[in-house]
């Protein structure tokens, strides 16, 4: 039976989230998925997976709260379930752009349709920005969207000061679409009149149309254990960094400071060599596990 992924998130207000962790945990409790939500003063974000049936049950708790009612979700598959447990984290924020007093539901950019989508950026004056990380761009992307080139989102502020102007018509996207809330409600602040963001993201894209007819090549990297998904929303074979959980590129395996099971290069110069002596006694005595997430 295939496992059923659920993504959603949604910008809102949210006095106690302690009480809205309890919440979700509770609700947990009665219909047992798996997954990894975020909790917020400004909203909601998060993925769940198990058996359809129990996946629409849980999400029919969340919707029973006032401010999550419509919430919707992206919808994906998987093989094998792709998370160790369910956990509630509580953040400061959702997404972190190092800007305060962003207004997302008074300010976001305009939704596309994901069938509009390709009529959209097909246009020459249209400049596309794929809002994803390096390493995720590089797995796959819309034709012709420019790399941000940022490994950190708070980055996005500094580009676009440095490569975008109001009288620009930008459109942006990202895996789930909460990114591109964000960033275009930060543009919107900053005077741009033109901004598009691909509703439900590429999660979204993938499901509403029809693999000959989409507009991207390669794969698009989920934050599970799955790795990657395909244009038919389907598991796609990548491995994955067992410390950063982040793909792993062919040039990686012939470098130092990779070793299977423990650490890439990319992550490598975090960990202090008491972690690294730990990394590789563990890699020691594993086969081949999925990284925790």
């Amino acid at each position: 039976m295939s496992i059923h992924v659920a993504s959603f998130y949604r910008f809102v207000s949210v006095d106690d989230p302690s009480s809205l962790k309890q919440y979700l945990l509770n609700a947990q409790l009665q219909y047992s998925v798996s997954g990894l939500v975020y909790v917020a003063a400004e909203g909601i974000n998060g993925t769940v997976a198990g058996c359809q049936e129990t996946v629409e049950a849980w999400l029919n708790v969340l919707e029973l709260d006032a401010r999550f009612t419509g919430i919707g979700y992206r919808l994906s598959f998987a093989e094998f379930d792709p998370f160790s447990g369910f956990r509630v984290r509580l953040k400061k924020g959702l997404v972190s752009l190092g800007v305060e007093d962003i207004n997302v539901p008074s300010k976001r950019g305009l939704e596309v349709e994901p069938e509009d989508w390709n009529q959209l950026i097909s246009q020459p004056d249209v400049v596309v920005i794929d809002m994803r990380k390096d390493l995720e761009y590089e797995m796959g992307s819309f034709k012709g969207a420019i790399n941000m080139g940022a490994d950190c989102f708070r980055e996005f502020p500094q580009w676009a000061a440095e490569n975008l102007s109001p009288e620009q018509r930008v459109a942006m996207f990202c895996t789930g679409g909460i990114r591109c809330e964000k960033a275009s409600a930060y543009l919107a602040q900053q005077g741009f009149n033109e901004v598009y963001q691909l509703k439900g993201g590429i999660l979204q894209y993938f499901s509403d149309v029809p693999v000959d007819a989409q507009a991207w090549t390669g794969k698009c990297f989920v934050f599970d254990h799955r790795g990657a998904v395909d244009g038919e929303r389907q598991p796609v074979e990548t491995e994955l960094c067992y410390a950063c959980s982040y793909p792993i590129r062919e040039d990686d395996k012939g470098h130092p400071n990779y070793l299977k099971n423990a650490y890439c290069p990319r992550c490598f110069p975090k960990w202090s060599s008491a972690q690294i002596s730990r990394f590789k006694y563990r890699a020691s005595s594993l086969i081949d596990r999925k990284p925790s997430i």
